[in-house]
């Protein structure tokens, strides 16, 4: 369950960076409380693979909220300009009909910006190019990092690099990639 609390900042910091300092601060804690729990029950510590496999996890979604934006419901219902006593059924309906997909970060969903316009509309590729993968077994945070990490079905390109220059080649490589294990 989550909860808000309110916080106090000193004039002489910067209010919006303040409040992502703390959301990412309170966001590493509880990551590092949920691995406790997953490695809680193991007879021995993980190895050095698994924690380098969890820093490149946490390298990556690092670069995608510094290249694209991770943004909670609330700045895009107000970047797309629905009312805010809607929130919750507006995110609710864009999900349903387009397809958004959601990451949980600091102890709350956000949305890679990537997948909207300038006016806070989800992308007109999205449902086609995020289906097939989550129809395959994929979990939406895995769908989200394979569109912006490169892959060899792109010849190193990002899906993200391509979608625009051509939608097709991205649907191959979408359909190769449902093809083959879960993400």
């Amino acid at each position: 369950m989550a909860s808000t609390v309110a916080v106090d900042i000193p004039a002489v910091l910067d209010a919006d960076r303040t409040r992502r300092w703390l959301q990412d601060l309170v966001g590493q804690r509880a990551a590092v409380a949920r691995l406790r729990a997953d490695l809680g029950g193991q007879d021995h510590p993980p190895g050095p693979g698994v924690m380098a496999q969890i820093g490149r996890l946490e390298a990556a979604w690092r670069d995608i909220e510094r290249r694209f934006g991770l943004l909670s419901a609330e700045e895009l219902a107000r970047l797309s300009g629905a009312a805010p006593a809607s929130v919750r059924t507006w995110v609710h309906n864009q999900r349903r009909r387009h397809g958004l997909l959601a990451v949980r970060r600091g102890g709350r969903n956000v949305f890679p910006g990537f997948q909207f316009t300038a006016t806070g509309r989800p992308q007109p590729w999205l449902r086609d190019v995020t289906a097939p993968l989550l129809a395959a077994g994929w979990s939406e945070e895995a769908v989200l990092l394979w569109l912006a990490a490169p892959t060899g079905w792109l010849s190193g390109q990002t899906p993200l690099e391509v979608l625009d220059t051509d939608p097709d080649r991205v649907r191959r490589a979408v359909a190769a990639a449902a093809a083959g294990p879960a993400g």
